[in-house]
């Protein structure tokens, strides 16, 4: 992990500097990173947002993938008190009403990220949880375990599915990167597109890109998705890495979705993670990052990819992209 290079570095930084070891209050932490990470000065002291978010991390002492998710879990409990007030009046009927309501009931970080998910599956639930916040206490396990059991017996298609996005249903595992795309990129300004690609000498089950002002596509990335391995064989293992290894040839990075993680400790599964990030090592893969889901639905950064340059074959990614357009960004 990098650490401030220079004295306008830490000035830039002072907000949260040693933040975990004077214990801020998570909602001032989260608020002080997204107004840095917006600030133009961050454009021109850092020149990725990679940089930006280690130099972040670094000065706070939290880890990156920490204050991504504290900032995240701010927008979106912030997103639901909007959308929700009555309801949130209904169930926190002995405070009275502020701005911020909903996050100084809900007190703790843990518990705020929490209440954030089981409201996304069951808003209903969510409510009755909040009332009774109030009066009983529940800790953050007795939260999880809530949270799971909801995990359990909401239909992984309701799970997954994205509001707004003009289809009832929504394939889980996509729509479970888009939903976390905060805490893959640090770049808010990054389209992720299911299936809408294809290329004639590689394949990519989604792909990331993110363009500037001037139009310009800054980077091209590419998911895939791994359910599971044939058990039969190390045969298996080999074709993964072996197309891992020529696929981070086309893309800046490529993210592995290990989409089953409950198959790790089975033979559905054979490698298990440890296995696949010392092969990547021993071939120096560089450009590899690995997502999955724990048991109690929550998304994790397991690999980051590092550096940031173009590979051999990045023009021949970059060509076909151009070809085919990118609507979002008025490239067609």
């Amino acid at each position: 992990m990098s650490k401030p290079k220079s004295k306008s570095t830490k000035a830039l930084f002072a907000p949260i500097e040693d933040a975990r070891r004077k214990r801020m209050d998570w909602i001032a932490i989260a608020d002080a990173v997204t107004e840095l990470k917006n600030a133009p000065v961050t454009r021109t002291t850092f020149s990725t947002r990679e940089e930006f978010w280690e130099a972040a991390a670094a000065a706070s002492g939290y880890t990156r993938n920490a204050l991504q998710r504290m900032a995240t879990t701010v927008v979106r409990i912030r997103e639901i008190e909007q959308a929700n007030k009555e309801s949130i009046k209904k169930c926190l009927s002995r405070r009275k009403w502020s701005d911020d309501i909903l996050l100084e009931a809900l007190d703790h970080f843990p518990k705020a990220e929490i209440f954030a998910r089981i409201h996304r599956l069951e808003p209903a639930e969510a409510w009755q949880l909040l009332e009774r916040m109030q009066t009983e206490k529940f800790s953050v396990i007795r939260l999880k375990e809530i949270l799971r059991d909801i995990s359990n017996t909401v239909p992984r298609t309701q799970q997954f599915s994205q509001p707004g996005a003009g289809k009832a249903v929504v394939n889980e595992r996509f729509a479970m990167i888009d939903a976390h795309k905060s805490e893959i990129y640090a770049d808010d300004a990054v389209n992720i597109y299911f299936r809408r690609y294809r290329f004639p000498l590689v394949s990519a089950d989604a792909v990331a890109l993110s363009c500037n002002e001037d139009g310009g596509i800054e980077f091209i990335d590419a998911f895939q998705i791994v359910s599971s391995i044939s058990k039969k064989s190390d045969e298996g293992f080999r074709d993964l890495v072996s197309g891992i290894d020529f696929k981070t040839s086309f893309f800046r990075h490529v993210w592995l979705f290990l989409a089953d993680p409950a198959d790790m400790d089975t033979d559905q599964f054979n490698p298990p993670i440890e296995r696949l990030s010392r092969a990547v090592d021993e071939l120096g893969i560089s450009r590899l990052g690995i997502v999955t889901i724990s048991d109690d639905a929550e998304f994790r950064v397991l690999r980051r990819p590092k550096g940031n340059d173009k590979p051999a074959r990045y023009q021949n990614a970059l060509t076909e992209v151009m070809r085919q357009g990118v609507p979002d960004f008025g490239v067609v």
